[in-house]
C-alpha cells in the first residue's frame, strides 16, 4: 500500500516527483523560517556537498573551477535548467529558502543521476 501512495506522488511519464505535492507559500521570510545554517561567506560553504567531483572534501580550499551563474530563489530551478543547457561547462548554483520545494528537487536530482549513470553504463556494455 505504501508503495501506491509513493508511485502516486510520481509522474506516470517520467517518474519524477511532481510539484503539486511538494506546494510551500510563495514566499518565505530568512529571519523567522530559517531551519538551516546560513554561512557568513561563500568561502564557509562546504562545495563537496553539491560538487563532489570538483571538490572531493570540504578540506580542499580553492578550485580551478569557480561558479559562475547563482540563481537566488531559484523555485524549482526553470532558469538553472535552461542555461544548463547553453552553458553545459559552467559550474551554477541555485539557492532556496522553502524547504518543501529543496526537498522535491533534490529528489529529482537524484533521480536524475541515477537514470543517467545507468543510461552511460549501458551505452559502454
Amino acid at each position: 500500500m505504501l508503495e501506491n501512495k509513493v508511485q502516486s506522488t510520481h509522474s506516470k511519464s517520467t517518474g519524477l516527483p511532481r510539484k503539486r505535492f511538494y506546494r510551500a507559500r510563495a514566499h518565505s521570510n530568512p529571519l523567522s523560517d530559517s531551519h538551516f545554517p546560513v554561512p557568513v561567506a561563500p568561502s564557509h560553504v562546504d562545495y563537496s556537498l553539491h560538487y563532489p567531483q570538483l571538490f572531493p572534501s570540504s578540506d580542499v580550499a580553492g578550485s580551478c573551477k569557480k561558479i559562475q551563474f547563482a540563481d537566488i530563489g531559484c523555485g524549482f530551478g526553470g532558469l538553472l535548467i535552461c542555461l544548463s543547457t547553453l552553458f553545459p561547462e559552467t559550474l551554477m548554483i541555485g539557492m532556496e529558502l522553502r524547504e518543501k520545494v529543496t526537498e522535491q528537487i533534490t529528489l529529482c536530482l537524484k533521480l536524475s543521476q541515477v537514470r543517467s549513470l545507468k543510461q552511460i553504463q549501458s551505452q559502454s556494455s
